[in-house]
C-alpha cells in the first residue's frame, strides 16, 4: 500500500509533462499554420517587383523571414526533445516504481506458509 502515493505521484508528473507535449504540439501545429498563411498572403495582395533594387529587397526579406523561421522551428524543437526526454525519464521511474513492489511482493514468503511448515 505504501507504493500507492508514488505511483499517484508519478501519475500527476507524467499527466503534467503530457499537457507541457500536447501544448508545444499545438504551438508547433500554429506556427506552421502561421507560415502557409504568410506565403498565400504574400503572393496574392503585394505586386511583383519590377526592378533588380526590388527583387534585391525583397530576397532580403526572405533571408531574414527564414532565418527567423529556422530559428523559431530550432527552439520548438528542442524544447519538444527535452519534453520527450523528460516523459520518458518519467515513464521510467513510474515503470520502476510499479515494478519494484510486484517483485517484493512475490519474493517475499507469505507469513502464513512459515507457520504452516
Amino acid at each position: 500500500m505504501s507504493s500507492y502515493p508514488l505511483k499517484n505521484n508519478s501519475l500527476v508528473v507524467l499527466v503534467a509533462l503530457n499537457m507541457m507535449l500536447f501544448y508545444k504540439l499545438w504551438a508547433l501545429e500554429r506556427a506552421a499554420h502561421t507560415l502557409e498563411t504568410w506565403h498565400s498572403y504574400s503572393l496574392t495582395d503585394s505586386p511583383l517587383p519590377q526592378t533588380a533594387g526590388e527583387w534585391a529587397q525583397v530576397l532580403q526579406l526572405q533571408r531574414q523571414f527564414h532565418q527567423a523561421q529556422m530559428n523559431k522551428w530550432q527552439q520548438i524543437l528542442q524544447s519538444s526533445v527535452t519534453l520527450l526526454d523528460q516523459m520518458k525519464q518519467s515513464l521510467e521511474k513510474l515503470h520502476r516504481g510499479m515494478i519494484t513492489p510486484e517483485v517484493q511482493q512475490e519474493s517475499d514468503p507469505a507469513p502464513e506458509t512459515l507457520t504452516d511448515q
